[in-house]
């Protein structure tokens, strides 16, 4: 049987995921930052889909990578691009 997330997750201990704290100018604001201990959870927990990923990606010539390079470089602009549009939309409303 092969890796699963959900069994890794069951083995391991439950992780703080973040410290919480507080502006000192602005007691409503607070910062989050990821624990060491989360940081390092979602490495395990990555770490096959990686691998995976690096065995698809050896499969292609520098040309194929440039073409798919250049695909997800314009599909990130355009989601990007409809994010801020939505957010401006919503902020006019």
């Amino acid at each position: 049987m092969g890796w699963s997330a959900s069994a890794a997750a069951a083995q391991r201990p439950p992780v703080a995921s973040c410290r919480s704290r507080r502006a000192t100018g602005d007691g409503r604001r607070a910062t989050l930052t990821a624990t060491t201990a989360h940081r390092q959870a979602l490495t395990d927990a990555m770490a096959p889909m990686l691998d995976g990923m690096d065995k698809v990606v050896a499969g292609f010539d520098q040309p194929e990578l440039d073409t798919i390079a250049r695909w997800l470089t314009g599909t990130v602009s355009v989601m990007r691009d409809a994010t801020l549009a939505l957010a401006a939309e919503n902020r006019d409303n």
